[in-house]
């Protein structure tokens, strides 16, 4: 019997608690779900510190996942993207709650590539302007 292949990782990289407190609060509204880990920026910590614990991580699901960063340019982001290097790495930049509830629902129903691309249209689609709708 051939086993199922797991669903890709997702990796919250954020400065601070904001990745497990997204993770906390998208539970709420879906439910239980694995294979979510945030990785927090510590006040403090190195650049250095940082890759090293992300890469942890990122091995922990075979070197293959998904990293939505909370900041373009900011550390969780270059160091993300210097990982990308090293690993099979997706990275989207701009997590919101949205966003994070569309990756757990999507991530095995498409490829890669497709789930990364509908999944950055979602986030940006997750912003309104109020009265604008």
């Amino acid at each position: 019997m051939k086993k199922e292949a797991e669903p890709l990782g997702i990796i919250i990289a954020t400065h601070g608690k904001l990745g497990q407190e997204l993770i906390r609060s998208a539970k709420m509204i879906f439910g239980e779900f694995d294979r979510v880990t945030p990785v927090a920026l510590e006040e403090g910590m190195s650049p250095e510190d940082y890759y090293s614990r992300l890469k942890t991580v990122c091995e922990q699901y075979g070197g293959k996942a998904l990293i939505l960063a909370d900041i373009f340019s900011g550390t969780p982001f270059r160091v993300s993207a210097m990982l990308g290097r090293e690993m099979e790495i997706h990275l989207i930049t701009g997590v919101n709650m949205p966003m994070l509830i569309d990756a757990v629902q999507l991530r095995s129903t498409k490829t890669a590539e497709d789930f990364v691309k509908t999944l950055a249209e979602y986030g940006r689609e997750s912003i309104q302007i109020i009265g604008e709708v």
